[in-house]
Protein backbone atom coordinates (compact mmCIF):
# COMPACT_ATOMS: atom_id res chain seq x y z
CA UNK A 1 0.00 0.00 0.00
CA UNK A 2 1.51 3.51 -0.73
CA UNK A 3 3.07 5.64 2.50
CA UNK A 4 0.74 6.37 4.86
CA UNK A 5 1.70 9.07 7.52
CA UNK A 6 2.41 6.60 10.94
CA UNK A 7 1.57 7.61 14.57
CA UNK A 8 5.06 5.58 15.34
CA UNK A 9 8.35 4.92 13.57
CA UNK A 10 7.14 1.56 11.77
CA UNK A 11 9.28 2.54 8.70
CA UNK A 12 12.43 2.30 11.01
CA UNK A 13 14.67 4.89 12.35
CA UNK A 14 14.99 8.25 10.10
CA UNK A 15 13.59 6.35 7.73
CA UNK A 16 11.18 8.49 5.50
CA UNK A 17 10.78 11.54 7.65
CA UNK A 18 7.34 12.82 6.08
CA UNK A 19 5.94 9.38 6.66
CA UNK A 20 6.53 9.13 10.44
CA UNK A 21 5.74 11.48 12.79
CA UNK A 22 9.14 12.79 14.37
CA UNK A 23 11.00 11.93 17.58
CA UNK A 24 11.29 8.17 16.77
CA UNK A 25 13.14 8.09 20.35
CA UNK A 26 10.16 9.00 22.69
CA UNK A 27 8.21 6.66 20.43
CA UNK A 28 10.56 4.27 20.64
CA UNK A 29 11.32 4.45 24.61
CA UNK A 30 7.59 4.95 25.38
CA UNK A 31 6.42 1.65 23.61
CA UNK A 32 9.51 -0.03 24.73
CA UNK A 33 8.37 0.75 28.84
CA UNK A 34 5.04 -0.24 27.99
CA UNK A 35 5.78 -3.56 26.48
CA UNK A 36 8.00 -4.23 29.27
CA UNK A 37 4.92 -3.83 31.56
CA UNK A 38 2.68 -6.09 29.34
CA UNK A 39 5.85 -8.64 28.62
CA UNK A 40 5.40 -9.42 32.41
CA UNK A 41 1.81 -10.36 32.46
CA UNK A 42 -0.72 -13.15 31.06
CA UNK A 43 -2.54 -10.58 28.39
CA UNK A 44 -5.08 -13.20 26.92
CA UNK A 45 -7.89 -11.44 24.66
CA UNK A 46 -6.81 -7.82 24.28
CA UNK A 47 -8.56 -4.68 23.29
CA UNK A 48 -6.51 -1.23 22.18
CA UNK A 49 -8.44 1.58 22.48
CA UNK A 50 -7.48 4.27 20.48
CA UNK A 51 -5.06 2.15 18.88
CA UNK A 52 -5.08 4.66 15.80
CA UNK A 53 -3.23 3.05 12.77
CA UNK A 54 -2.07 -0.34 14.35
CA UNK A 55 1.55 0.68 15.96
CA UNK A 56 1.27 -0.89 18.88
CA UNK A 57 -1.17 -3.66 18.20
CA UNK A 58 0.70 -5.25 15.33
CA UNK A 59 3.42 -5.55 17.85
CA UNK A 60 1.36 -7.47 20.35
CA UNK A 61 0.22 -9.29 17.74
CA UNK A 62 4.29 -10.13 16.98
CA UNK A 63 6.13 -10.14 20.48
CA UNK A 64 3.27 -12.44 22.24
CA UNK A 65 1.04 -13.98 19.81
CA UNK A 66 -2.03 -12.03 21.38
CA UNK A 67 -5.26 -12.03 19.71
CA UNK A 68 -5.45 -8.06 19.52
CA UNK A 69 -8.44 -6.20 18.28
CA UNK A 70 -7.83 -2.14 17.54
CA UNK A 71 -10.75 0.01 18.77
CA UNK A 72 -10.95 3.52 17.26
CA UNK A 73 -13.06 6.30 16.35
CA UNK A 74 -10.64 6.97 12.69
CA UNK A 75 -11.88 4.82 9.93
CA UNK A 76 -9.26 5.90 7.98
CA UNK A 77 -6.56 5.06 10.81
CA UNK A 78 -8.56 1.59 11.12
CA UNK A 79 -8.47 0.93 7.28
CA UNK A 80 -4.56 1.30 7.08
CA UNK A 81 -4.22 -0.65 10.41
CA UNK A 82 -6.16 -3.64 8.67
CA UNK A 83 -4.52 -3.23 5.29
CA UNK A 84 -0.70 -2.92 6.34
CA UNK A 85 -0.87 -5.60 9.48
CA UNK A 86 -4.15 -7.87 8.88
CA UNK A 87 -5.39 -6.43 12.65
CA UNK A 88 -8.65 -6.99 13.79
CA UNK A 89 -10.79 -3.54 13.64
CA UNK A 90 -13.18 -2.26 15.64
CA UNK A 91 -15.27 1.32 14.81
CA UNK A 92 -16.32 2.58 18.27
CA UNK A 93 -15.50 5.34 20.99
CA UNK A 94 -13.73 5.31 24.37
CA UNK A 95 -16.80 6.92 25.65
CA UNK A 96 -19.22 4.10 24.61
CA UNK A 97 -17.07 0.86 24.12
CA UNK A 98 -19.05 -1.64 21.41
CA UNK A 99 -18.49 -4.53 24.05
CA UNK A 100 -20.46 -6.40 26.43
CA UNK A 101 -18.84 -6.76 29.91
CA UNK A 102 -15.96 -8.47 30.74
CA UNK A 103 -15.46 -9.05 26.99
CA UNK A 104 -11.63 -8.81 27.35
CA UNK A 105 -8.23 -9.86 29.73
CA UNK A 106 -6.07 -6.77 29.10
CA UNK A 107 -7.62 -3.63 27.66
CA UNK A 108 -5.05 -0.93 26.69
CA UNK A 109 -5.40 3.08 26.48
CA UNK A 110 -1.96 4.30 25.34
CA UNK A 111 -1.63 8.11 24.83
CA UNK A 112 -5.52 8.68 24.26
CA UNK A 113 -7.29 9.41 27.77
CA UNK A 114 -5.71 12.88 27.74
CA UNK A 115 -7.47 14.02 24.40
CA UNK A 116 -10.66 13.42 25.73
CA UNK A 117 -13.03 15.56 27.94
CA UNK A 118 -15.02 13.17 30.12
CA UNK A 119 -12.06 11.05 31.35
CA UNK A 120 -14.24 9.62 34.40
CA UNK A 121 -16.87 8.19 31.64
CA UNK A 122 -13.41 7.18 30.06
CA UNK A 123 -12.05 4.95 32.62
CA UNK A 124 -15.47 3.08 33.59
CA UNK A 125 -16.03 2.20 30.14
CA UNK A 126 -12.47 0.79 29.98
CA UNK A 127 -13.06 -1.10 33.53
CA UNK A 128 -16.38 -2.27 32.64
CA UNK A 129 -15.08 -4.65 29.18
CA UNK A 130 -11.26 -5.49 31.22
CA UNK A 131 -11.46 -8.98 33.13
CA UNK A 132 -7.95 -8.96 34.24
CA UNK A 133 -5.69 -6.11 33.27
CA UNK A 134 -6.05 -1.85 32.52
CA UNK A 135 -3.21 -0.31 31.30
CA UNK A 136 -3.06 3.47 30.57
CA UNK A 137 0.01 5.23 29.73
CA UNK A 138 -0.24 8.98 29.24
CA UNK A 139 2.11 12.09 29.20
CA UNK A 140 -0.35 14.46 30.77
CA UNK A 141 0.87 13.44 34.57
CA UNK A 142 1.54 15.94 37.53
CA UNK A 143 2.71 15.43 41.07
CA UNK A 144 0.01 17.38 42.76
CA UNK A 145 -3.20 19.89 41.62
CA UNK A 146 -0.99 23.14 42.24
CA UNK A 147 1.91 21.54 39.74
CA UNK A 148 -1.57 20.36 36.99
CA UNK A 149 -2.79 24.44 37.45
CA UNK A 150 0.53 26.07 36.74
CA UNK A 151 1.08 24.14 34.05
CA UNK A 152 -2.16 24.59 32.35
CA UNK A 153 -1.45 28.75 33.43
CA UNK A 154 1.99 28.54 31.58
CA UNK A 155 0.81 26.48 28.35
CA UNK A 156 -1.53 29.33 28.27
CA UNK A 157 0.85 32.04 28.44
CA UNK A 158 3.61 30.77 26.38
CA UNK A 159 2.46 27.99 24.39
CA UNK A 160 -0.57 29.34 22.68
CA UNK A 161 -0.47 26.51 19.69
CA UNK A 162 -1.40 24.28 22.29
CA UNK A 163 -5.03 25.53 22.89
CA UNK A 164 -7.69 25.19 20.19
CA UNK A 165 -8.01 27.82 18.03
CA UNK A 166 -11.59 28.19 18.25
CA UNK A 167 -11.65 27.88 22.16
CA UNK A 168 -8.47 29.45 23.67
CA UNK A 169 -9.09 27.96 27.00
CA UNK A 170 -8.97 24.36 26.30
CA UNK A 171 -5.53 23.11 25.63
CA UNK A 172 -5.39 20.27 22.88
CA UNK A 173 -5.25 17.38 25.57
CA UNK A 174 -7.84 18.34 27.65
CA UNK A 175 -7.22 16.25 30.59
CA UNK A 176 -4.28 16.23 33.50
CA UNK A 177 -4.00 13.81 35.86
CA UNK A 178 -2.65 13.23 39.26
CA UNK A 179 -2.27 10.24 41.36
CA UNK A 180 -5.56 11.37 43.63
CA UNK A 181 -7.20 11.58 40.11
CA UNK A 182 -6.36 8.21 39.15
CA UNK A 183 -7.22 6.86 42.75
CA UNK A 184 -10.62 8.92 41.93
CA UNK A 185 -10.71 7.51 38.65
CA UNK A 186 -10.51 3.88 39.48
CA UNK A 187 -12.59 3.89 42.52
CA UNK A 188 -9.98 3.29 44.82
CA UNK A 189 -9.09 -0.06 42.80
CA UNK A 190 -5.19 -0.58 43.76
CA UNK A 191 -3.07 -0.02 40.90
CA UNK A 192 0.97 0.77 39.96
CA UNK A 193 2.45 3.37 37.98
CA UNK A 194 6.03 3.19 36.01
CA UNK A 195 7.74 5.66 34.64
CA UNK A 196 7.85 6.14 30.29
CA UNK A 197 11.24 7.53 29.93
CA UNK A 198 13.49 10.43 30.36
CA UNK A 199 16.03 13.12 28.98
CA UNK A 200 13.68 13.27 25.87
CA UNK A 201 16.08 14.52 22.67
CA UNK A 202 15.49 15.59 19.48
CA UNK A 203 17.07 12.66 17.83
CA UNK A 204 20.76 10.63 17.80
CA UNK A 205 22.68 9.30 15.19
CA UNK A 206 24.92 6.40 14.61
CA UNK A 207 23.81 2.54 13.89
CA UNK A 208 21.04 1.09 15.52
CA UNK A 209 23.08 -0.66 18.70
CA UNK A 210 23.54 2.83 19.90
CA UNK A 211 20.30 4.30 19.26
CA UNK A 212 19.19 1.33 21.21
CA UNK A 213 21.65 1.69 23.86
CA UNK A 214 20.52 5.15 23.86
CA UNK A 215 16.83 4.39 24.09
CA UNK A 216 17.55 2.02 26.80
CA UNK A 217 19.28 4.62 28.32
CA UNK A 218 16.36 6.89 28.60
CA UNK A 219 14.16 3.97 30.06
CA UNK A 220 16.18 2.51 32.86
CA UNK A 221 16.23 3.00 36.55
CA UNK A 222 13.33 6.19 36.33
CA UNK A 223 11.17 7.15 39.43
CA UNK A 224 7.72 7.96 37.90
CA UNK A 225 7.05 11.59 38.12
CA UNK A 226 6.08 14.53 35.76
CA UNK A 227 9.48 14.50 34.36
CA UNK A 228 9.10 10.80 33.15
CA UNK A 229 5.45 10.38 32.22
CA UNK A 230 3.14 7.25 33.38
CA UNK A 231 2.20 3.57 32.58
CA UNK A 232 -0.33 2.98 34.73
CA UNK A 233 -1.41 -0.95 35.55
CA UNK A 234 -4.73 -1.69 37.62
CA UNK A 235 -4.63 -5.49 37.86
CA UNK A 236 -8.64 -6.40 38.37
CA UNK A 237 -8.80 -10.58 38.66
CA UNK A 238 -6.83 -13.78 37.87
CA UNK A 239 -3.53 -11.59 37.16
CA UNK A 240 -1.29 -14.36 36.33
CA UNK A 241 1.89 -13.61 34.78
CA UNK A 242 3.52 -14.06 31.56
CA UNK A 243 4.68 -18.07 32.24
CA UNK A 244 7.73 -17.34 29.30
CA UNK A 245 8.47 -13.31 29.36
CA UNK A 246 10.74 -12.25 26.48
CA UNK A 247 14.19 -10.96 27.38
CA UNK A 248 14.09 -7.07 27.65
CA UNK A 249 17.17 -7.31 25.35
CA UNK A 250 14.50 -9.20 22.67
CA UNK A 251 11.98 -6.43 23.30
CA UNK A 252 14.51 -3.58 22.33
CA UNK A 253 15.61 -5.31 19.38
CA UNK A 254 11.91 -6.12 18.40
CA UNK A 255 10.88 -2.20 19.29
CA UNK A 256 13.72 -0.23 17.73
CA UNK A 257 13.75 -1.30 14.40
CA UNK A 258 16.07 -0.16 11.68
CA UNK A 259 14.25 -1.44 9.41
CA UNK A 260 10.15 -1.47 7.84
CA UNK A 261 7.53 -3.29 10.29
CA UNK A 262 6.16 -4.85 7.18
CA UNK A 263 6.62 -5.29 3.64
CA UNK A 264 7.77 -2.02 1.76
CA UNK A 265 9.85 -1.19 -1.21
CA UNK A 266 11.85 2.15 -0.06
CA UNK A 267 12.09 4.31 -2.93
CA UNK A 268 14.26 7.40 -3.75
CA UNK A 269 12.11 9.46 -2.30
CA UNK A 270 11.82 8.47 1.17
CA UNK A 271 15.49 7.76 1.01
CA UNK A 272 16.27 11.66 -0.12
CA UNK A 273 13.84 12.08 3.00
CA UNK A 274 15.88 9.98 5.25
CA UNK A 275 19.37 11.61 4.41
CA UNK A 276 17.54 15.09 4.67
CA UNK A 277 16.96 14.51 8.05
CA UNK A 278 19.94 13.00 8.87
CA UNK A 279 21.51 16.18 7.53
CA UNK A 280 19.53 18.49 9.58
CA UNK A 281 20.14 16.62 12.61
CA UNK A 282 24.19 16.14 12.02
CA UNK A 283 23.88 20.30 11.27
CA UNK A 284 22.07 20.74 14.81
CA UNK A 285 24.65 18.55 16.41
CA UNK A 286 27.30 20.21 15.27
CA UNK A 287 25.91 23.21 16.39
CA UNK A 288 25.70 22.62 19.61
CA UNK A 289 29.07 23.40 20.19
CA UNK A 290 29.01 27.11 19.49
CA UNK A 291 27.27 30.21 20.83
CA UNK A 292 23.70 30.09 18.97
CA UNK A 293 23.14 33.64 17.74
CA UNK A 294 19.31 34.72 16.73
CA UNK A 295 19.54 37.29 14.46
CA UNK A 296 17.66 40.91 14.56
CA UNK A 297 14.16 40.26 12.94
CA UNK A 298 14.42 36.67 12.80
CA UNK A 299 11.67 35.71 14.98
CA UNK A 300 8.05 36.51 14.04
CA UNK A 301 6.15 38.98 15.95
CA UNK A 302 2.86 37.62 17.27
CA UNK A 303 -0.13 39.63 18.27
CA UNK A 304 -1.51 39.31 22.02
CA UNK A 305 -5.23 39.02 22.22
CA UNK A 306 -5.46 37.47 25.72
CA UNK A 307 -8.44 39.34 28.14
CA UNK A 308 -6.66 41.89 29.55
CA UNK A 309 -4.11 43.07 26.93
CA UNK A 310 -4.01 45.94 24.65
CA UNK A 311 -1.44 46.91 22.04
CA UNK A 312 0.54 44.28 22.93
CA UNK A 313 2.22 42.06 21.07
CA UNK A 314 5.80 39.89 21.39
CA UNK A 315 8.68 37.90 19.56
CA UNK A 316 9.84 34.52 21.05
CA UNK A 317 14.23 35.47 21.30
CA UNK A 318 15.07 32.38 22.55
CA UNK A 319 13.07 29.30 23.57
CA UNK A 320 14.16 25.49 24.44
CA UNK A 321 13.07 23.95 21.26
CA UNK A 322 14.70 26.46 18.47
CA UNK A 323 17.30 27.99 20.23
CA UNK A 324 18.46 25.12 22.83
CA UNK A 325 17.67 27.08 25.94
CA UNK A 326 16.62 24.47 28.55
CA UNK A 327 16.83 26.56 31.41
CA UNK A 328 14.97 29.63 30.17
CA UNK A 329 13.00 31.31 27.26
CA UNK A 330 13.37 35.10 26.52
CA UNK A 331 10.65 37.26 25.37
CA UNK A 332 10.77 40.98 23.52
CA UNK A 333 7.65 42.67 24.28
CA UNK A 334 5.79 45.77 22.72
CA UNK A 335 3.35 47.68 24.26
CA UNK A 336 2.17 50.37 21.99
CA UNK A 337 1.06 54.16 23.19
CA UNK A 338 -1.93 53.49 25.83
CA UNK A 339 -1.60 49.90 26.10
CA UNK A 340 -0.85 47.81 28.60
CA UNK A 341 -0.10 43.64 29.26
CA UNK A 342 -2.73 41.59 31.22
CA UNK A 343 -3.18 41.57 35.07
CA UNK A 344 -1.39 38.61 35.68
CA UNK A 345 0.24 36.64 38.54
CA UNK A 346 1.44 33.66 37.15
CA UNK A 347 3.58 30.46 39.90
CA UNK A 348 6.89 31.37 37.81
CA UNK A 349 9.30 34.17 38.03
CA UNK A 350 9.79 36.86 35.69
CA UNK A 351 12.70 39.27 34.98
CA UNK A 352 12.12 42.11 33.41
CA UNK A 353 14.44 44.76 31.40
CA UNK A 354 13.62 47.79 30.18
CA UNK A 355 14.88 48.29 26.30
CA UNK A 356 13.12 51.84 25.08
CA UNK A 357 10.64 53.79 26.59
CA UNK A 358 8.87 54.28 29.90
CA UNK A 359 6.86 52.09 31.57
CA UNK A 360 4.81 51.77 34.66
CA UNK A 361 5.07 48.87 37.05
CA UNK A 362 1.41 48.57 38.77
CA UNK A 363 1.40 46.34 41.52
CA UNK A 364 -1.29 46.36 44.60
CA UNK A 365 -0.38 49.02 46.47
CA UNK A 366 2.21 50.55 44.45
CA UNK A 367 3.13 51.78 40.68
CA UNK A 368 6.51 52.33 39.82
CA UNK A 369 7.57 54.22 36.82
CA UNK A 370 10.84 52.54 34.60
CA UNK A 371 13.21 53.79 32.14
CA UNK A 372 15.62 52.09 29.68
CA UNK A 373 17.86 50.34 31.78
CA UNK A 374 15.90 49.23 34.68
CA UNK A 375 15.53 45.65 35.61
CA UNK A 376 12.70 44.16 37.71
CA UNK A 377 12.36 40.85 39.33
CA UNK A 378 9.01 39.58 40.13
CA UNK A 379 8.62 36.83 42.31
CA UNK A 380 6.45 33.85 41.61
CA UNK A 381 2.93 34.23 42.58
CA UNK A 382 2.63 38.16 42.84
CA UNK A 383 0.52 40.57 41.07
CA UNK A 384 1.66 42.91 38.54
CA UNK A 385 0.88 44.47 34.90
CA UNK A 386 2.98 46.61 32.78
CA UNK A 387 1.42 49.98 31.45
CA UNK A 388 2.55 52.75 28.72
CA UNK A 389 0.99 56.01 29.28
CA UNK A 390 3.01 57.70 27.11
CA UNK A 391 2.77 58.58 23.17
CA UNK A 392 5.90 56.17 22.60
CA UNK A 393 6.48 52.75 22.41
CA UNK A 394 7.53 50.36 25.09
CA UNK A 395 9.79 47.63 24.58
CA UNK A 396 11.02 45.71 26.96
CA UNK A 397 12.88 41.91 27.59
CA UNK A 398 10.95 39.02 29.38
CA UNK A 399 12.92 36.69 30.83
CA UNK A 400 11.18 33.38 32.33
CA UNK A 401 11.81 29.33 33.10
CA UNK A 402 11.64 27.52 30.64
CA UNK A 403 8.97 24.44 30.36
CA UNK A 404 11.62 21.84 31.18
CA UNK A 405 12.82 23.54 34.46
CA UNK A 406 9.29 24.11 35.36
CA UNK A 407 7.72 20.76 34.59
CA UNK A 408 10.44 18.47 32.89
CA UNK A 409 8.31 18.63 29.80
Amino acid sequence: MPYEQAHAPIYGYMKGWKHTIPLHLVHYARTFSIFKVLNTLKLGKVLNVGGADGYHSYLLERLFNADVTTLDTNNHALSVANKRYGLKIKHGSALDIPYPDDEFDTVLCIETIEHIEDSERVVFELLRVARNHLLISTESFFDSEEQKQAFLCYIRETHPQFFRSNNPIKSGDVAYFTLRDFDRLLDGRPFKIFAQFSNKHMEVLGNIAEIRRHVQAMTSNLTPSKKTKIILHCPLSNCESNPSPLTEEALLESIVADSPFFPIKIDEEMRREDEENISRIEHWHSEKAYAITVPAGSTPILTIDEHGARGMSLSWLTTENLERSPMFCTRRVTIEPQGHTPERATPWEHQLHILTGQALLVEPGRTTTLSPGDTIHIEPNHIFQIHNETENRLIYLDIIPSISTLFGR
